[in-house]
């Protein structure tokens, strides 16, 4: 009995190690996120959403944009550029209204 006690004693153990791994390395180690997300979490860092909501842009001027951003600081990895440029084009491309 009390080895089967004993071998079950890791699984909290290890659950909250894994949750403390989570906790620092952050949301992003969980795969990409959405497009919509990114530009709730990374473009409101610095300004409002009605620049974004505003602007009606190719997907060559988004890419232009989103590049802009990274020289001002914007943090995006390249998975989640091609995400955001996408989602960007896709919601407020030229063709929207």
């Amino acid at each position: 009995m009390s080895d089967t006690l004993h071998s079950w004693t890791w699984i909290p153990f290890s659950v909250c190690v894994a949750m403390l791994f989570l906790l620092m390395v952050g949301p992003g180690c969980l795969g990409p996120r959405s497009g919509k997300e990114l530009v709730k979490d990374r473009c409101t860092n610095c300004h409002t959403l009605f620049p974004v909501e505003a602007a009606r842009k190719t997907s060559r001027e988004w890419r232009i944009t989103v590049s802009r951003m990274i020289k001002y600081g914007a943090s995006l990895s390249n998975k989640e550029i091609r995400i955001l440029i996408d989602y960007l084009t896709d919601t407020y491309g030229p063709d929207k209204s």
